[in-house]
């Protein structure tokens, strides 16, 4: 029976959590960009999934691993926070607060 030589980095494969660990992002995120059709997963089972390393090395190198890290939409300045849109809340005086009942 003949073995099957690897081609060196080519026929390499690399797993769901070695990937998001590599590119610092999380599982879900891949299964996104197989979804929008960025990753070709190989499925050799049910719940083993893995990736070729040639693929991942060419998604890298033209620099659209950065876009899996953090996509451009979802982008935010660090101070900036979702809020809220409607009337603003106003302060209760102390007078306007109900005082405890005393009953004697």
């Amino acid at each position: 029976m003949k073995a099957i030589k690897s081609k060196g980095v080519d026929d390499d494969l690399i797993g769901r959590p070695a990937l998001a660990y590599r590119w610092k992002c999380h599982t879900e995120t891949l299964k996104r960009r197989e979804k929008q059709g960025l990753l070709h997963p190989l499925q050799l089972s049910t719940r083993m999934v893995r990736y070729r390393m040639s693929e991942v090395l060419a998604i890298e190198h033209d620099g659209s691993a950065a876009q899996v890290q953090q996509p451009a939409s979802s982008k935010r300045s660090p101070g900036s926070q979702s809020m809220k849109k409607g009337k603003p809340r106003q302060k209760r005086s102390a007078a306007s607060q109900p005082s405890p009942a005393a009953d004697g």
